[in-house]
């Protein structure tokens, strides 16, 4: 993980170069990483800012847990993310806990049909 998150961790990395130099000391060559953001859309802008420094990092994308708008679809942001080049994604709230189990059912397949 890429920049600050509400709790800091043990050893934070703030820039996509910070990552690189640990990768370097660990001897890590490539790693799939997200931007911390507390708005899922700008994770993923930030995410892609990212890897666009070093092709030693690849992005894990952002798809929202549930819709935000009454038109907003899963599939929607799997085409997004597949445009965009993202091969991997992480299930995220937009904000706050969840209420209790995430169900995927079908719009799910469209994530593993199209990665």
């Amino acid at each position: 993980m890429i920049g600050a998150s509400l709790v800091p961790p043990p050893a934070p990395v703030a820039t996509a170069g910070d990552l690189l130099r640990e990768m370097d000391r660990f001897g890590i060559d490539r790693a799939l990483v997200y931007h911390y953001h507390r708005l899922q859309s700008s994770m993923n802008r930030l995410t892609l800012d990212d890897v666009k420094t070093s092709s030693r990092l690849m992005p894990c994308w952002a798809l929202p847990i549930a819709p935000m708008t009454l038109d907003e679809k899963l599939e929607n942001h799997v085409e997004e993310m597949i445009q965009a080049g993202g091969k991997a994604a992480r299930l995220v709230p937009d904000s706050g806990p969840t209420a209790g189990p995430i169900r995927c059912g079908p719009s799910f397949s469209a994530v593993c049909s199209n990665v």
